[in-house]
């Protein structure tokens, strides 16, 4: 599948129901380096730090709804993350 705005539109309009699977295999590794609890624009940001700062490329990132979701505009400040 391509990505574009005109995917992006018009999966929006159904919900995003329509997007095909990303990862099959989602099941849990049996470690990690790090563990990230929510998927916020903060969170995502320090997996990303992580990951481009210091190479720890095995991390966690926990989340109850989808990666990036609406929350992270109201309730991200609240998210702490202690190495």
């Amino acid at each position: 599948m391509r990505y574009s705005v005109k995917t992006l539109f018009f999966n929006a309009l159904s919900g995003h129901k329509n997007w095909p699977e990303q990862w099959p295999d989602a099941s849990p590794k049996k470690s990690y380096a790090a563990v990230i609890i929510g998927a916020g624009g903060h969170g995502l940001a320090a997996a990303y730090y992580l990951a481009s700062k210091f190479g720890i490329t095995n991390v966690a990132v926990v989340e109850k709804g989808w990666l990036g979701g609406h929350r992270s505009q109201h309730h991200d400040h609240q998210i702490q993350l202690f190495v």
